[in-house]
């Protein structure tokens, strides 16, 4: 067992220091996505106490007593011993939800088996992969927040097919608690752990810091222009992956002094844009017209809140006339070669009824590519909706996709009839006739 063996460590000459395998109880430790919290109790144990420990669960008090036999019992001893126990806290964003939580610099935040739930399809299916990376990757943004300079954050994770494809980097093995599954019928049964490992993160110190000028498909060589932002977080993920933003021009629809009141952290992100050099623009009729992007990105085009249901037509269509235009006026200030227009958007329905590929095509624009959005994909990105009176409130993001548009020419037309078809599946004998006698 992990703890198995140590007695009367308050008699050893340790200063009072109370170790079990990683873990003291002089650090002040966070636990998240805890199951029945054997393993928090088994740190407990260990140390004589909990006063050190922060143990929390996505579960509910109750939903914890309903699925674990022996959660009540648990939890009741690790409050007696002194645990702070919070219940419903979601690990990507236990940094800004929960007052107790963010309260506390962290020693060690450990999260042990992390899993998206047993409903997506089987374990080597990609995109059953790709959801449990996206509570992994929410997980490390959420406790870069929280945990100190010199701290470090612990993943247990199997290191077997298809584990390995969620490529946390082995760094040391750990077992020896009651894990649970957590999700379904079976959720108060163990499963096999087989070959884990603890990995270990720490922050890089700031002199170690290499801004490699890139993130995804963004770079600090490209001139990019960024449109509708709510409280510029995108941009600033941009700005400090780039470590500069000095190739960025950011704007929004709203006013500075509406940014200030309607965003918690609107004033703060756009002095932190400026000191790093990014050209904020707050009525976009002063933007220069005689500049040509190589870049223009609008992430989650709204009309606004208010005009009805999103699945009713004439609603449809006050967004569709919103994409509309900015394509038009976008088309203008693209460059013509290698210039691009990035539009993310929601592709389930009724989203999809906006028929984002059409209006680009009726303003002489080509889809080039579509790619899977992830707002973990750009670090620090909260997106907003923008409307009052929740103007400060995300929304789901859900199943999203960024739809990269070019200039049309007679090679992207070609490029776009083969992006297109492969998109809706085979062409047929004579789409592929007809490809032969264009080229």
């Amino acid at each position: 067992m992990l703890c198995e063996g140590i007695k009367h460590v308050d008699e050893m000459e340790f200063s009072n220091t109370i170790t079990c395998s990683h873990y003291n109880n002089k650090q002040k430790i966070l636990l998240v996505g805890e199951g029945d919290f054997s393993f928090s109790l088994c740190l407990a144990k260990a140390f004589g106490s909990a006063t050190n420990i922060t143990a929390t669960s996505l579960d509910t008090r109750e939903e914890l007593e309903q699925k674990y036999k022996d959660a009540k019992n648990n939890v009741e001893e690790l409050e007696r011993r002194g645990c702070t126990v919070i219940h419903g806290v979601n690990v990507h964003s236990m940094d800004k939800d929960h007052r107790v939580v963010r309260s506390i610099v962290y020693d060690r935040i450990i999260f042990n088996f992390p899993h998206a739930g047993f409903h997506f399809g089987r374990e080597t299916d990609s995109y059953t992969i790709l959801q449990h990376q996206e509570v992994v990757k929410g997980f490390f943004l959420s406790a870069k927040e929280l945990v100190d300079a010199s701290g470090e954050i612990h993943v247990t994770h199997k290191i077997a097919h298809p584990f390995t494809s969620w490529n946390i980097k082995t760094l040391g093995e750990e077992k020896g608690y009651s894990n649970k599954r957590g999700s379904g019928i079976d959720c108060d049964s163990s499963f096999p752990v087989g070959l884990s490992s603890t990995f270990m993160f720490k922050k890089k110190p700031w002199y170690e810091s290499v801004f490699l000028g890139r993130l995804r498909q963004y770079s600090n060589k490209q001139r990019i222009l960024l449109v509708g932002e709510g409280d510029f977080t995108f941009s600033l993920s941009l700005a400090r992956a780039f470590g500069s933003a000095t190739n960025l021009t950011a704007t929004s629809l709203d006013t500075r002094e509406e940014i200030e009141l309607n965003y918690a952290n609107g004033k703060a992100n756009i002095e932190e844009l400026t000191r790093l050099g990014c050209t904020e623009i707050h009525d976009l009729t002063l933007a220069p017209r005689s500049e040509r992007y190589n870049r223009i990105i609008f992430n989650f085009p709204h009309s606004g809140f208010g005009f009805g249901s999103e699945h009713h037509r004439q609603y449809i269509m006050l967004h569709q006339e919103l994409v509309r235009e900015f394509l038009k006026s976008s088309k203008k200030m693209v460059k013509d070669k290698d210039g691009e227009i990035h539009i993310t958007h929601k592709t389930a329905h009724p989203f999809s009824e906006w028929k984002i590929v059409t209006l680009a095509e009726e303003n002489g624009l080509c889809l080039t590519q579509e790619m899977e959005f992830s707002k973990w994909y750009f670090p620090g990105y909260s997106n907003k909706k923008g409307s009052r009176p929740r103007c400060n409130s995300s929304f789901p993001v859900g199943k999203s996709s960024t739809f990269i548009f070019k200039k049309r020419h007679r090679e992207h037309d070609k490029l776009h009839q083969c992006y297109y078809r492969k998109r809706k599946g085979k062409p047929s004998h004579d789409e592929e006739k007809n490809d032969e006698l264009d080229a």
